[in-house]
């Protein structure tokens, strides 16, 4: 479910007796998609009905706008200087009361709105209650009366406010903007001081990271669809289609999306088209890369020298068990196998889970034996180096495989 967060915000306008009263109210909302990341810099969608009476009422006044979000999601727009649809905002009369402000918010820009809320104008606009009221005589509207009658500011605007001084002063948007900015770069140095966070690809996909020596790598598998820029990596579900690919795609294990998606090579080198002129995208979130077959060799040296080897020896490659998650291997009675006694597995935190791959042809096979994961290192023009776990042996081993088989894909930090 999409969300919409809405700054709360007062009343916008003033009245000075005899000036012609304004025919529009501001309104702010924070737009966040599905995955609650902030909808930054992009056209949205917006349909405002003025409700008459109740949150269900008759709509005296209906417009639409399409605004653009700013580079924190904020949208800001005022109501009455959008496409009407029903009725005009100039002919509501504000004291025949109670309105509802209701919006209705399509993320993408069009009109497929999927964002809905209504909230109760508790306050109205000092200038357009005064046009309908008659009153003549000069009047500084005050926020103290307003606020001793227990009504709320609904969705709409105190304009101009200085910058707080005192604990019970009223905050500005720019000053919540500053101490959230604060408070994160504070996260940010804790994080990196703990070896531990989480970083948020192009799509909105968050993954756990952790420190292993001089590197920091993902401890979740990808998930993303599109590329860096944007740019979509198809799904391909067809087996003949995918056995004849030379461009990136990905496939969901078995086709079933309840299933971990899996990549072939040429989607973690961003080789989306067949110009060989094209220059290739970006697979990985801004930051962070595909490990290089070089640093798969410095993340097994150090589990092995960090004293991760099943039997504490530091030396050799026995490091399955502690990178294998603790469910969904195939039992196994080998010492030091992923699928040997489960519960001991993952205590490096690496957490592989055996989700099996994609072959060449376009087959499915061997989930709960194996967890295989791509490095970004070729070996000619056919085949590629992969790291893998599997379930009866206690070492992570290194093999070359076809471009075209669907694995895993982790990433380290630049």
């Amino acid at each position: 479910m999409k969300k919409l967060y809405t700054i709360l915000v007062a009343l916008l306008m003033t009245a000075t007796t005899f000036a012609q009263a304004p025919e529009k109210m501001s309104y702010q909302a924070v737009i966040r998609n599905s995955s609650d990341a902030l909808v930054a810099n992009q056209a949205v969608g917006m349909r405002i009905s003025i409700l008459q009476t109740t949150a269900n009422g008759t709509a005296v006044y209906v417009e639409t706008q399409t605004p653009t979000t700013n580079i924190n999601g904020l949208v800001s727009i005022e109501i009455g200087n959008g496409t009407p649809v029903t009725g005009t905002f100039a002919g509501i009369d504000w004291a025949t009361g109670p309105y509802f402000i209701k919006t209705e918010t399509d993320p993408t820009g069009s009109t497929t709105y999927t964002i809905t809320g209504t909230s109760q104008l508790m306050s109205v606009p000092y200038a357009l209650y005064a046009k309908y009221s008659g009153n003549s005589t000069p009047t500084t509207p005050n926020l103290e009366s307003v606020l001793s009658e227990n009504n709320s500011a609904n969705n709409q605007q105190i304009k101009d406010l200085q910058d707080p001084t005192e604990a019970q002063d009223a905050v500005t948007l720019s000053v919540l903007l500053e101490k959230i900015s604060a408070l994160q770069y504070q996260i940010d140095v804790l994080q990196s001081a703990t070896g531990t966070g989480t970083v948020t690809d192009q799509d909105g996909n968050s993954y756990i990271y952790l420190t292993y020596g001089d590197q920091v790598w993902t401890v979740e598998n990808a998930e993303m669809v599109t590329y860096r820029d944007g740019t979509p990596i198809p799904e391909v579900t067809d087996q003949t289609e995918w056995s004849n690919l030379t461009t990136g795609a990905w496939a969901y294990h078995d086709n079933d999306p309840t299933k971990p998606r899996l990549y072939n090579w040429y989607a973690v080198m961003g080789i989306h088209d067949t110009d060989p002129n094209t220059p290739d995208k970006e697979f990985a979130p801004e930051g962070w890369h595909v490990p290089t077959d070089t640093e798969w060799t410095t993340l097994e040296n150090h589990l092995i020298a960090s004293g991760y080897n099943y039997d504490g020896t530091p030396t050799e490659n026995k490091i399955a068990k502690a990178m294998a998650s603790t469910t969904g291997w195939i039992n196994s009675t080998i010492a030091g196998a992923p699928g040997n006694d489960q519960s001991l597995n993952n205590s490096s935190g690496f957490n592989a889970f055996p989700e099996g791959y994609r072959f060449n042809d376009g087959s499915f096979l061997s989930e709960g034996n194996v967890a295989f994961f791509w490095s970004s290192t070729e070996n000619n023009s056919d085949l590629a180096w992969f790291r893998y776990l599997f379930y009866d042996y206690s070492s992570l081993d290194r093999s070359l495989n076809g471009k075209r088989f669907g694995f895993s894909v982790r990433f380290v930090r630049d």
